[in-house]
């Protein structure tokens, strides 16, 4: 198995087991697509107008949640050490933990964050 297979099964594995922080980024980006959406008011056409670059805001936010979590959970049990000490390159590890946190956000953006913009 390569290192970015390796590195992204370890952390779709982590997310998976800790899914609170699914939920939390969940809530973070309906949270912030609701409050772009009281910025504009109750003007349907407006909403429907700008709702995709209110899903691309809502998506960006959230994935500074989901990557500041991750990285911080790497931190908090000293598995960052761990991960520099193998014998791969840190550009596969990065891409792997990459893919895995635009999984997280693809599934978001496609699924409940999506459609509550689309509504």
């Amino acid at each position: 198995m390569t290192p970015t297979l390796v590195a992204l099964r370890k952390d779709v594995l982590l997310q998976w087991r800790t899914r609170g922080r699914f939920v939390a980024v969940f809530v973070f980006g309906a949270t912030a697509l609701l409050l772009f959406s009281f910025a504009i008011g109750p003007n349907a056409g407006a909403l429907r107008q700008h709702a995709a670059g209110f899903l691309w805001l809502a998506l960006m936010l959230a994935s500074t949640l989901a990557l500041g979590d991750s990285f911080h959970g790497e931190m908090e049990h000293r598995a960052l050490e761990g991960l520099v000490l193998l014998p791969a390159s840190p550009v596969a590890l990065y891409y792997g933990k990459a893919v895995a946190n635009w999984a997280q956000l693809a599934l978001l953006g496609s699924g409940p964050v999506g459609v509550v913009v689309v509504s």
